[in-house]
């Protein structure tokens, strides 16, 4: 679908969406972006369970996992409780063995799911490797609200469809995260990186876009580009809007991953399909036109997580781009073991 189809669908979603029957009560107001409301589940929810979090000074000053500004304390597997912006938000963590005994500093990769998806979808891919004796890291898979096209904030799966300066749900929760790993653990400010797949390569671009200090590389599965106005999709007269990208010393390296003309999503049956392929192919035009490195791979299966592109590579994609790489080792070669459809775009 080409973009002049792509925003008549998205406005006829939009319309469909605000047009119920006059006893529908059911319906959401869109949000503009100037008032940072949450879900109205999501807030029900944030009542009931938020009271459930301990008190700052409940938690223990130092130990394993202790984050005492956030009134928390870390653990491996599931944590719930941890609430930011009024909303009791759930992650999955993944430790290295060695991470209360051995020496740091450790780095982290995040990792977000897709829509309708658990944090399990991505955290698969690595749990089993956080071990590695080359490249040992902290994983955390952080969870959706989830967000829609109805609901205030408008959302893919995650708050990234309009911009506001003072509260995003998920950028304000990454920042929290990252600030709480970094009370807990000794982590590798030079190291950590960023993946995701469908709403989550979304997730992955806007952070590194609304973050670009801190990012040492991102890889972006079947993802999208908001940030460039050729990639906006409007929702009637309303368009996605994100953070102005800043122009930083530190320049992301990036990994593009996506399925070839096939890799579409229907984010709303008969009305909105999002067309990975051509975000793929802007996208890579976007990141290089910024001065950023780009590794692109069409694996050409469609709108799914490539069996020869997902864990251990990626992995070593991000082993080999700490931050402020220069040269791009994968300039002139690739690491043996990367499939033969990935092509390597300079920065520009």
């Amino acid at each position: 679908m080409n973009r002049r189809l792509l925003l008549a669908a998205l406005a006829a979603a939009a319309t469909a969406t605000a047009c119920g029957d006059d006893d529908d009560d059911q319906d959401v107001p869109m949000d503009t972006g100037a008032d940072a409301d949450v879900p109205a589940e999501a807030d029900a929810e944030a009542g009931a369970e938020a009271d459930a979090a301990p008190d700052v000074e409940d938690v223990p000053p130092d130990g394993p996992g202790a984050c005492p500004s956030h009134g928390y304390v870390l653990h491996e597997g599931d944590n719930t409780g941890f609430v930011v912006d009024e909303l009791d938000r759930a992650f999955t963590i993944r430790l290295p063995d060695a991470v209360e005994t051995g020496t740091g500093p450790w780095p982290v990769v995040f990792l977000y799911h897709g829509t309708d998806n658990e944090p399990s979808q991505v955290l698969d891919l690595v749990e089993s490797l956080v071990d590695d004796a080359d490249f040992p890291f902290i994983a955390v898979a952080p969870d959706s609200v989830p967000l829609s096209l109805t609901s205030s904030p408008m959302g893919f799966e995650y708050d990234l469809l309009l911009w506001n300066a003072e509260q995003n749900l998920d950028l304000d929760l990454f920042d929290a995260l990252l600030e709480c790993l970094g009370e807990a653990y000794d982590i590798d400010e030079d190291r950590i990186y960023v993946m995701g797949f469908s709403a989550g390569g979304i997730m992955t671009n806007f952070l590194t876009d609304a973050r670009p200090d801190v990012f040492a590389a991102a890889a972006s599965y079947s993802g999208t580009t908001f940030a460039d106005p050729d990639q906006a999709l409007c929702f009637g007269s309303l368009c996605t809007t994100w953070p102005p990208y800043s122009a930083v010393d530190n320049k992301t390296a990036m990994l593009l991953v996506w399925g070839g003309t096939d890799d579409t999503y229907e984010a709303m049956p008969g009305l909105l399909t999002v067309d990975f392929n051509m975000h793929a192919l802007a996208s890579i035009d976007w990141w290089t036109a910024n001065g950023h490195n780009v590794l692109g791979c069409d694996h050409g299966l469609g709108h799914e997580l490539p069996p020869d592109l997902s864990g251990p590579e990626f992995l070593q994609f991000f082993q080999d781009h700490p931050k402020g790489t220069t040269p791009d080792p994968y300039a002139t070669a690739l690491p043996a073991g990367f499939p033969s459809y990935c092509t390597f775009h300079p920065a520009e």
